[in-house]
């Protein structure tokens, strides 16, 4: 038995352990993007396998992207095969080997956090910030909202038009507030907290023109998406915080391992490049 890279034409043997793991919760086009995602440095693997006898019995995802020059791993979909559970823990042995990367798990299931604590993981986020329906403050002035895509990517520069080439074929809403000098970008998704229909945040770009451009950026995230309220990680308003918004405990604390080099701080991490963006979140209930 041994552990081996895993490659996106191995997909079908890797949908049959997921089933295991997750059931009918998903299509199988839905699993295939955790092996076939789009963006990332130039390299085939996406995670490791668990071989006997030649037969997959085992997957461990991972999604690698590089920001801002730094590189990362963010972790999923850690599944075993019940006749061969007791040699799961083989899977984490390439991972923690990734001394360069900062590597994420950000939807992880009470027994996985107990595991990966113990594997030199801290703590990234256990908190999500609730933005309500109306915010109860002034906008600035003067910021268009923009929604076409082409008018974005001629507004976006730098890390964020790289952010919206990478996910624009995904299930986002790309969402920007144009002013003469700057802009406020948003990348978000509908789904569901709790029983709840919201829309989760993955991604602003400018903490405080985000900020002070609160209520019209959530008012038009109820429009596109029909839903109350929106929800960010609490780790993401730490520079400018959110007046008036409630803050919950997650279910389940979102863990990480910062590279031994250069490590990102938290709050320059957020969920873009992740599960969350590549399964579905309209029909898939993360720990929110």
């Amino acid at each position: 038995m041994d552990v081996r890279p895993a490659t996106p034409d191995m997909f079908d043997a890797i949908h049959d352990v997921l089933l295991e793991f997750a059931g009918g919760q998903l299509e199988k086009n839905d699993w295939r993007r955790i092996v076939d995602y789009r963006f990332g440095p130039e390299r085939r693997d996406r995670g490791w396998v668990l071989v006997d006898d030649n037969r997959i019995v085992g997957f461990l995802g991972a999604i690698f992207s590089v920001r801002r020059g730094q590189r990362f791993c963010n972790l999923t979909s850690w599944a075993v095969k019940k006749s061969h559970r007791t040699r799961s823990l083989n899977l984490l042995l390439p991972m923690l080997e990734m001394k360069d990367h900062t590597l994420l798990n950000l939807s992880p299931n009470p027994f996985t956090v107990a595991v990966f604590r113990r594997m030199g993981f801290s703590e990234l986020e256990d908190r999500a910030v609730i933005i309500p329906p109306i915010v109860p403050q002034r906008a600035p002035r003067g910021y268009d909202r923009v929604t076409d895509p082409k008018a974005i990517e001629g507004i976006l520069e730098g890390e964020d038009l790289a952010i919206f080439r990478d996910h624009r074929d995904y299930a986002c809403t790309h969402l920007v507030f144009a002013g003469p000098h700057r802009y406020s970008y948003v990348v978000a998704a509908k789904t569901r907290f709790r029983r709840y229909p919201t829309s989760y945040i993955y991604y602003r770009s400018d903490a405080e023109l985000f900020r002070s451009l609160l209520g019209p950026m959530q008012r038009a995230l109820w429009s596109l998406h029909r839903t109350p309220f929106s929800i960010i990680d609490a780790r993401l308003t730490a520079a400018a915080p959110l007046r008036g918004c409630l803050t919950r405990k997650l279910m389940q604390p979102r863990l990480y391992r910062p590279a031994e080099r250069a490590a990102p701080a938290r709050e320059q991490i957020d969920s873009l490049y992740s599960e969350f963006v590549l399964l579905d979140p309209r029909r898939w209930t993360f720990n929110y």
